[in-house]
């Protein structure tokens, strides 16, 4: 799509971190397709902080007409310590100190040179805590030019049972600020907009179902040296399970174990299970889970893990299994399905559509449906191939669709209504 005149496109990558999970990768890779299929009037500046130059070089390095490179300035980019009190809401929006009015405008003032015609936030999601604002700063910024943002779930409403009153309170201050303030709101999924419809005064046109880049995700290989550096790693693992994921309680790990023990105790199977991605605090409850059904020894957190580690564990996994119990949209099943590796998943939000056959799948709490659904994946050779053979049709549908239509018709809709 060519756009009359040259429109300037802010995107803010921040550092894109694996610490939040699938929301870095997708900002890289969103951005990595639209510089791939960028066409003359649109022209990207791409702002991110100074550990995260080097990988948007390597992004730009695609299209270097079409897109330039701003460092977000250092600063004291903090809210309140009231972000991590109890109190009333009041205190958390309303006691900024001026130090931090003086970074934010400090912040506006930066961007207000770049002379942007819009705005795009990938990752407008609530911070964890005050020092990850610099990251996700958008919401908090009055900003003098239209933006649109990127929500990603809802999960905080879906499961208010995994976080604290403060985290929720926080989420949906955060969340309902920025779709407010928001010209055009992009999601992944058609469930994600029909959950912001259902849960916040927002009509059904601001929000654009835009696929995720599928025909941006890749995996950087490892090299021979590197590969004789994984199996000497994993040697006494195999044959493993595994599952890509932070451990979050809503990723559902508890369920996986059960099912491993049930494997154990009535089928003489001994399992085991390689875990990855960020550790965040409820991890200490998943290991303690595995010690108390006698698997401690037979799990492994291995943390986030370079890129082409991860392809690896992927190639020689038995199986992926994704028991989540809530996804927006999840990248450890496209991945799985786009090497062509077994994979199996939960029969929540978009998980289904996305492996496309039932058989397939599984309800997350349902413990005798996964354990039976792994054992039959590991015993059964013809299923196990007719789940490769899924995989492969799935792929190819997914790499058919062209994301960038959908983000470029976006942004043209709202310039067109400016």
């Amino acid at each position: 799509m060519v756009y009359e005149q040259r429109c300037r496109i802010g995107y803010w990558l921040g550092h894109a971190s694996l610490e939040y999970g699938g929301i870095g990768p997708y900002a890289l890779r969103t951005i990595l397709s639209l510089l791939a299929k960028a066409e003359p009037g649109w022209h990207f500046v791409l702002l991110c902080r100074p550990e995260l130059e080097h990988c948007v070089k390597n992004l730009i390095a695609l299209a270097p007409q079409d897109a330039e490179i701003h460092l977000i300035p250092p600063g004291p980019f903090k809210l309140s310590s009231g972000l991590q009190t109890t109190g009333p809401l009041s205190t958390i929006i309303d006691s900024p100190s001026q130090a931090e009015k003086l970074s934010q405008r400090h912040l506006q003032l930066w961007l207000d040179g770049l002379q942007l015609d819009l705005m795009h936030f990938p990752m407008s999601t609530p911070p964890h805590s005050p020092e990850h604002v610099p990251y996700l700063v958008p919401p908090l910024l009055e900003l003098r030019v239209p933006y649109i943002a990127t929500i990603h779930d809802v999960q905080e409403l879906r499961f208010p049972e995994y976080f604290s009153p403060a985290q929720r309170a926080i989420r949906a201050m955060h969340k309902w600020k920025v779709m407010d303030q928001a010209r055009k709101i992009i999601v992944s999924y058609d469930h994600v907009k029909e959950d912001l419809i259902q849960y916040f005064p927002l009509s059904a046109e601001k929000i654009h179902v835009c696929p995720i880049a599928h025909q941006s995700i890749y995996f950087q290989e490892p090299s021979s040296a590197g590969g004789k550096i994984y199996e000497e790693k994993y040697r006494m693992w195999k044959p493993f399970l595994l599952y890509p994921a932070q451990t979050w309680p809503h990723k559902n790990h508890r369920h996986l174990l059960k099912a491993m023990q049930r494997i154990r105790d009535n089928r003489g199977m001994d399992l085991r299970l390689i875990c990855t991605g960020h550790a965040n605090d409820y991890q200490q409850n998943i290991v303690a889970q595995a010690k108390a059904l006698d698997l401690g020894d037979r799990v492994v957190f291995a943390g986030v893990v370079p890129e082409d580690e991860l392809s690896w564990l992927y190639r020689h996994t038995a199986l992926v299994a994704i028991p989540t119990e809530y996804e927006a949209g999840s990248f450890a099943l496209i991945e799985a399905i786009l090497l062509g590796v077994p994979v199996i998943c939960s029969n929540v939000t978009s998980l289904p559509e996305t492996i496309g056959d039932g058989r397939f799948t599984f309800g997350p709490n349902d413990v005798d449906a996964l354990s039976q659904l792994i054992f039959r994946m590991l015993t059964d050779g013809s299923f196990r191939e007719e789940n490769i053979a899924n995989s492969t049709r799935r792929a190819e549908h997914l790499r058919s669709i062209d994301s960038t239509v959908f983000i470029y018709a976006t942004y043209q809709r709202l310039l067109a209504a400016i």
